[in-house]
């Protein structure tokens, strides 16, 4: 199950979706690159909202809960 979902993973087009983006730099970090959590990690920062949170999709409103989410992540 890990290989499938990590292929699946692997050739999914980036989302609008912030938690997509923590999704995937936990992936990397937890079992094996695809790309690298750096990178990763480096977006999820650049997408952060002036109030200090981040939005449920890409240039969106704060929301609690991604924010919660990217968090974890970070």
């Amino acid at each position: 199950g890990r290989d499938k979902a990590k292929a699946f993973l692997a050739a999914a087009r980036p989302g609008r979706r912030i938690d997509w983006l923590a999704l995937r730099a936990l992936v990397a970090r937890e079992v094996g690159p695809l790309a690298t959590p750096g990178a990763a990690l480096a977006e999820l920062r650049a997408l952060q909202n002036a109030d200090g949170g981040w939005g449920y999709v890409r240039g969106g409103a704060s929301d609690p809960h991604t924010t919660g989410e990217v968090l974890f992540a970070l």
